[in-house]
């Protein structure tokens, strides 16, 4: 029986796991923290779940190829239910709010009768965000072609309302590709981004189960220190415990930062990796948050994902002062009776995101200071809600729970007029081990990271084909072997 071991319990690294499992491999997963799900996890503060991750989940439309994966690995199926979110999200503004709502119909009248100067430009985008949700091959290369080289800066500054203006950067920034917002609302639209009931902790439960119920071992509480190479291939995998564990494959499914870095000796990383992160137009992305108590119902409007303003001094420069805000009125098993745990985000990118690294006094300063300009701007935006802080987190946190390089919680920012670069799975001069992550093509997210595990464990199979037993494959691999590896991959 081939022996896999694979490091860390993320999406990427379940996936994988799942995938060779099922297909007879002794798979070990090995994670350092107490459970697995990686970036998608939560945790309890003052008896309120915090999602950390889940903002929607796209594959959710029935018959889809990549509600197809998921419901293979467990994530979706029967008995799990779906949410659907009657808006996109709500921006306040100095005019009102601004909805996105499912209804592009709505949408586009309520922007055209607020701001009938720049009906033109609204009526396109709506008509391409249209098109890539229902319409042909044909229409969505038009589309993908007309939009390419814009940002939603670039389609902002093309309005004449500022209102309209802001509320088109207020979710992804003015620096993100205009496209990334174009397939995010056609995936909504199209039915295609719901939410699955349970969040994060739900998604990871329901992939380590499945896991488990194909005779996978997960191990957890455990850091991999390093991949020991014999006669160019790799032996073991050694923990902080002192273990070795032993295997025919390797993969690892931790930041591939920490995999050139720590895990392996020096000159195995992909040019592709040094030229990514040294690149000024994919900035490292990571986040701030805060995790706020509401009372249950929450004030009119404060539901599902809202934008406010707050004091620009008080939060990073890439933000404005605008701060995007998640409600779990979905979820009512996430807070105790009579309350709703609510999150607030800023997005960081860059040398923000690198003063947020250093522990210490500065740091647990700077960090309450952030927590009380969130409860300041939210109390603002909905007098007498008494919210209450109950948590907050940064790119330290990031890097001391996950070891993502630079404390990252996404991955690197997606321009405009870039076809997103991407890191081969195979290391090369390797050839027993593969990396399987969400950071392996941008712009990242869960669909990413599990089609990179599965892509994963499908050259692993190509490459060490088991016996004839199982259908589909040879013992010296040919052409049965690459058509298993095909039937592996989803589109």
């Amino acid at each position: 029986m081939k022996r896999a071991v694979v490091i860390g319990a993320g999406v990427a690294g379940l996936a994988a796991s799942i995938r060779l499992a099922e297909r007879g491999w002794d798979v070990t997963v090995l994670e350092q923290q107490a459970g697995p799900g990686g970036n998608l996890r939560a945790w309890v503060r003052q008896g309120h779940t915090i999602d950390n991750c889940l903002h929607w989940l796209n594959g959710t439309r029935d018959g889809s190829p990549l509600n197809r994966l998921w419901r293979s690995l467990g994530v979706l199926g029967d008995g799990v239910g779906l949410v659907r979110q009657p808006f996109f999200w709500r921006s306040y503004l100095s005019g009102g709010t601004v909805t996105m709502w499912r209804d592009p119909d709505r949408t586009e009248a309520e922007l055209c009768e607020k701001s009938p100067d720049d009906a033109r430009a609204i009526r396109r985008f709506f008509c391409d965000a249209r098109a890539l949700a229902t319409g042909s091959a044909i229409k969505r290369a038009k589309v993908v072609l007309r939009w390419f080289r814009v940002s939603l800066g670039d389609f902002a500054a093309s309005l004449f309302d500022p209102d309209l203006s802001t509320f088109f950067t207020d979710y992804l920034g003015g620096e993100y590709a205009a496209l990334g917002l174009l397939f995010a609302y056609s995936a909504f639209l199209s039915g295609d981004a719901d939410l699955p009931v349970g969040g994060s902790p739900g998604v990871a439960a329901r992939m380590a189960e499945k896991f488990a119920s194909c005779g996978g071992k997960l191990v957890t509480g455990v850091r991999a220190t390093g991949i020991v190479l014999k006669h160019g291939r790799a032996e073991a995998v050694l923990t902080d415990r002192g273990e070795a564990f032993a295997a025919d494959r390797v993969i690892a499914a931790c930041d591939p930062h920490l995999t050139f870095s720590r895990l392996l000796p020096e000159g195995y990383a992909p040019a592709a990796l040094g030229r990514i992160d040294d690149d000024p137009r994919t900035p490292h992305i990571s986040s701030l948050h805060v995790a706020l108590s509401m009372p249950d119902p929450l004030p009119p409007g404060a539901a599902w994902t809202t934008v406010i303003g707050g004091d620009p001094a008080a939060f990073p420069k890439r933000t404005g002062g605008r701060l995007i805000l998640r409600s779990f009125v979905h979820e009512p098993g996430f807070a105790p009776a009579g309350r709703t745990a609510m999150q607030a985000t800023c997005f960081l990118s860059g040398t923000d995101a690198a003063e947020w690294l250093t522990r210490g006094a500065e740091y647990e300063r700077k960090k309450a200071a952030l927590s009380s300009a969130v409860l300041d701007a939210v109390t603002r935006a909905f007098p007498y809600s008494s919210p209450e802080v109950i948590d907050a987190w940064t790119p330290a946190t990031y890097l001391r729970y996950t070891g993502a390089d630079k404390g990252d919680y996404i991955g690197w920012l997606v321009p405009a007029g870039m076809i997103p670069p991407r890191l081969p799975e195979r290391v090369r001069g390797i050839p027993n081990l593969s990396i399987a992550s969400g950071w392996c093509r941008m712009p990242g997210g869960l669909p990413t990271a599990a089609r990179s595990g599965v892509r994963a464990a499908a050259d692993a199979m190509a490459a060490d084909p088991l016996p004839r037993r199982f259908p589909g494959f040879s013992i010296l691999g040919g052409r049965k072997a690459k058509k298993r590896q095909k039937f592996d991959l989803p589109s």
